[in-house]
């Protein structure tokens, strides 16, 4: 009798800060603001990493790239937008199951130390990804 390990681990992404163009108020628009992210982004088990093999696994640096080409692709009104665009391209990968995001802007106001906002997304479930006997 074999048992076979079950569950999900988490890739994290803690306190990546971005300097970018993000807000409503017209002095976010006049100049960029520091922008803290962090991700949690869950992955199934893959019997590779008890090898130590790369293989099936999921890129960090790639999401950092893309969060920062994200940052970098103009003005954006809402940190709730940006959170979703960062959802949407994390979603796209294959292996990738839900993710947490948060967004802070840390110098928003003087006498705060943040506003945040923080949103968690899941994959939407397949049929096809399962199958069912009859």
């Amino acid at each position: 009798m074999s048992i076979t390990a079950s569950g999900y681990t988490k890739i994290i992404i803690r306190n990546l800060v971005l300097n970018m163009f993000i807000g409503v108020h017209d002095f976010e628009k006049l100049k960029k603001q520091n922008v803290v992210i962090s991700i949690e982004a869950s992955v199934p088990l893959n019997p590779n990493w008890k090898q130590d093999d790369i293989k099936g696994t999921v890129n960090y640096e790639t999401i950092i790239s893309a969060i920062q080409k994200i940052a970098e692709n103009g003005h954006i009104h809402l940190i709730e937008t940006f959170a979703e665009q960062i959802s949407d391209h994390c979603l796209k990968m294959p292996l990738i199951h839900d993710v947490k995001i948060c967004v802070e802007k840390p110098d928003i106001f003087s006498f705060i130390d943040s506003v945040a906002i923080e949103i968690f997304r899941t994959k939407p479930y397949s049929c096809e990804a399962s199958s069912f006997s009859s």
